[in-house]
Order: structure tokens, then C-alpha cells, then sequence
């Protein structure tokens, strides 16, 4: 008897131990230069999109923009697996105007925790929104120091309260001196979905957890009708 409801459990630990992992986006499969947001493996889970933009003052009164798309590099500096990027590299003049990155993940499944790699060369702010069940929105920021060059990156983690889930992470820079003092980077970017069991499985998931309770539950029952 023991071995049976040990077995059971020992099975369904598997079962929640293979949705507990964490999931970090692997960008190594994604050739340079590819937009961000044809760059995500995990896009049922998280959209990925990104975008520099440049304000370039023709007069003090008038000026001109323009916009063009995040992408990936397979390797930046100290990372070598793959990063997303956002730096103006458009029409406009690289100098003399304003200038903005951001990057933006948001979630299509309720994730609980967060980390990342960060990589600036003036600083810049990372951002997030999150939700619990009776709807109440949680938000929260944090920054992060410059560096000589954009090679160097900063790990960061984000924790929620027990009951909330991320809806969205935003990362952003800003600089009005030149395109690269407002680029941003964006590496190993790791989540683990709510309970660790995904929407579209959580059907499947919980309909394998009874039917091992189940077969548990009858093997039971025809060991004590043989002893009887």
C-alpha cells in the first residue's frame, strides 16, 4: 500500500516539477538584425516588441522624426548568447537630436517572476505593471547605471507578491546628445508562468494529476478486495 501512494505522489511531483521550470527567451537561433518582434520562441507567452526613435530639430520650433525597429545581436560585449537591441540607426542625423529606446515584453499568460540581463551606456529605467485576481494593479521601477560602452551588462530579478502576475516590463533610455547614449540592451530575459502550469495546458495538466490519483486510488481497492 505504501508503495503505491508513493509512487502516485513521486509521479505527480514529476508532473509539477516539469511545469515549475523557468523559461529564458533563446535568441541564439535568430540571425543579426532580426526585429524583435519576429525574435521570440515563447510568442504564445510573451510579445517581445522594441523600437529607437530620433527627434532631430530642423529649427528651435520645428523638427522631424523618425523611428526604426529593435532587432537582435547574437552577441554584445560579455554576452554571446543573444541580446535585443534598440538604437537609432535611421536617416536622421546621429547627432543633435533627441533620442529614445525602449524595449517592452507583454505577457499573454501570468507569469510571477522575472530576470534579466541589462546593458546601457548612459543608464536608463526598467518598468513594470502586475495583477491579481481581485484586479488590483501593482506597479514598480527601478534603474540602472551606465557604462563605458554597451558591452557590459547587469543582472536583474523581479519578485512579485504572492497572488500577482506580471502584465507587462518595459526597459527605456533616453538621451538628447546622441543615438548611442540612449541605446539599450536586453539579454537572458527568464520567466516562470504562474504555478508553473501554462493556460492552454492547465487542462491536460490537471486531467494527468487525477488519472494518477485515480489509477492510484483502484489499484488500492483491488489490493484489499484480493487480501479480502
Amino acid at each position: 500500500m505504501k508503495s503505491i501512494f508513493f509512487g502516485t505522489f513521486t509521479l505527480i511531483g514529476a508532473l509539477l516539477s516539469f511545469y515549475g521550470h523557468a523559461d529564458t527567451i533563446d535568441l541564439n537561433s535568430f540571425p543579426d538584425n532580426t526585429p524583435v518582434s519576429a525574435g521570440n520562441p515563447y510568442d504564445d507567452v510573451v510579445v517581445i516588441g522594441g523600437s529607437s526613435t530620433a527627434k532631430y530639430f530642423v529649427t528651435q520650433s520645428t523638427y522631424v522624426t523618425d523611428t526604426v525597429s529593435a532587432f537582435i545581436l547574437g552577441a554584445i560585449g560579455e554576452v554571446t548568447d543573444g541580446a535585443f537591441m534598440a538604437i537609432y540607426n535611421g536617416y536622421l542625423p546621429h547627432a543633435g537630436a533627441e533620442y529614445h529606446s525602449n524595449i517592452d515584453a507583454t505577457f499573454l499568460q501570468p507569469v510571477t517572476d522575472i530576470s534579466f540581463q541589462m546593458g546601457s551606456f548612459i543608464g536608463g529605467v526598467y518598468q513594470y505593471s502586475a495583477v491579481n485576481a481581485q484586479g488590483i494593479v501593482l506597479t514598480g521601477s527601478g534603474s540602472f547605471p551606465g557604462f563605458t560602452h554597451l558591452g557590459f551588462f547587469m543582472p536583474f530579478s523581479i519578485d512579485l507578491p504572492p497572488g500577482y502576475h506580471f502584465t507587462d516590463v518595459n526597459w527605456n533610455n533616453a538621451d538628447a546628445n546622441g543615438a548611442i547614449g540612449a541605446a539599450i540592451a536586453v539579454a537572458d530575459i527568464e520567466f516562470t508562468l504562474a504555478n508553473g502550469v501554462p493556460e492552454q495546458a492547465s487542462t491536460w495538466f490537471l486531467l494527468a494529476i487525477a488519472g494518477v490519483a485515480l489509477y492510484g486510488s483502484k489499484r488500492l481497492g483491488s489490493l484489499k478486495s484480493k487480501a479480502l
